[in-house]
């Protein structure tokens, strides 16, 4: 059984000291954690030793969801899918744990041992923010991404065609001697479709924004102003064929339309990744709302991030911060995540027009806020890989950055 030790006096202010210490300061080696904390042998078991929790011996059930040291938060669309196929309890809250065989990928992963899973169905039932509460993680690992490129990706992730697609590679799968084209199949499947799923209701929304230039243009200039009335948003819950109905009409002069761009990107709707983005999971997290960044830490538990752009690189050093030692953490499960959509001409392209771009920068500088508040409270991080992120940033939406290269929404 997993067993730990108190023998660490170490308050929770100085331990997120001292990791941030060995972790920000670019000329000392993250292995200096590892050779503090080296693995010995009690009792013929292996011990896992880390700046969290000392003597963790490798067995199999001790630490049970939700009640383990740390929380791994899956933010939808950002790389988060491929990482929980590392993770024994890497699915959602109503299946049983451990739900994943790791017995062929030793050494474990830290992360994997030490943290429960959280995904979207765990952020709607009320999970996360109960268990933040009740347990109190005492660290937090979350999958973040550039707020610009997760939208994005949120767009399509909903947009019917993509929906379809994997329908049709499915079916394909199933019955390979099938001659059915793509667009046959997804003409049938629009006729036959149940009116009140979610897929019928992203259908007719959709009808009001087909590509992503259009979504962009919709979400306009004004980002000050994107909240609907009650009456409008609860047509928008209820009444998915006013969307579609107004995309056919000249007269609507896109108004309908443009609430319900505005609405999606700033996570009033809640049927899409847009809705569950960093503003509305962070809430979640017991402690978060507090507007000093080392409350927060000392409130909501340590903060590691994974970034997308990095996630490989970031995946180690979480693990490594943890205390595994260097050059055992397993990469890239056995299989990856493949998207098909551009094999039956539905676009992916993620090219817009510099008004567009404009729009969708303003519309997410709430996002980006956060996001850079994740990124400096990040244990796992040093400066240069803040930087890296902000250029990143940069590149995405330059608008919201001086001439300097600092954000300009910091604070309000």
């Amino acid at each position: 059984m997993y067993t730990t030790s108190t023998t660490t006096n170490l308050t929770d202010g100085n331990l997120l000291k001292q990791s941030q210490a060995i972790h920000k300061n670019e000329n000392t080696s993250t292995t200096l954690v590892n050779e503090t904390n080296r693995d010995t042998t009690i009792n013929n078991k292996t011990t896992i030793k880390s700046p969290l929790y000392y003597n963790i011996t490798k067995d199999i059930d001790t630490y049970k969801p939700p009640n383990t040291p740390g929380a791994f938060i899956h933010i939808g669309k950002t790389g988060g899918s491929t990482i929980s196929l590392l993770l024994r309890n890497g699915c959602h809250g109503f299946v049983r744990k451990p739900c994943k065989d790791l017995s062929e990928r030793q050494p474990e992963s830290y992360v994997s041992y030490l943290s429960t899973y959280y995904h979207v169905p765990d952020f709607i039932n009320g999970k996360l923010l109960q268990h933040s509460q009740a347990v109190g993680y005492d660290f937090y690992v979350i999958n973040i991404r550039d707020p610009m490129d997760r939208t994005i990706s949120a767009y399509y992730d909903s947009h019917p065609d993509h929906f379809m697609v994997s329908k049709y590679t499915k079916f394909k799968s199933d019955h390979p001697e099938s001659e059915m084209t793509f667009e046959t199949y997804r003409t049938d499947n629009k006729r036959t479709m149940n009116t009140k799923s979610i897929h019928f209701k992203m259908y007719e929304s959709y009808a009001c924004f087909p590509t992503l230039q259009d979504f962009a243009m919709l979400v306009g200039h004004n980002h000050d102003n994107y909240t609907l009335t009650e009456k409008e948003l609860e047509t928008h819950k209820t009444d998915y064929a006013l969307a579609a109905a107004a995309a056919r009409d000249p007269t609507d002069n896109n108004r309908t339309c443009s609430n319900l761009a505005r609405a999606m990107i700033h996570n009033q709707l809640d049927l899409t990744h847009m809705f569950w983005n960093y503003q509305t999971v962070m809430s979640l997290i017991d402690g978060w709302q507090d507007n000093n960044i080392k409350e927060k830490n000392k409130k909501a538990g340590i903060i590691l991030v994974m970034r997308n752009e990095f996630k490989w690189d970031d995946w180690t050093n979480v693990n490594e911060w943890l205390g595994q030692e260097h050059g055992t953490v397993a990469t890239y499960p056995g299989f990856a995540m493949r998207n098909r959509t551009n094999e039956f001409g539905v676009s992916t392209s993620r090219q817009l027009s510099e008004e567009a771009r404009l729009y969708m920068c303003n519309a997410l500088v709430e996002e980006y806020r956060i996001y850079f508040n994740l990124l400096e409270m990040a244990a796992n991080l040093n400066e240069t890989d803040v930087r890296m992120s902000h250029n990143k940033s940069r590149d995405s939406c330059p608008n919201l950055f001086d001439e300097y290269g600092s954000f300009l929404y910091s604070k309000r």
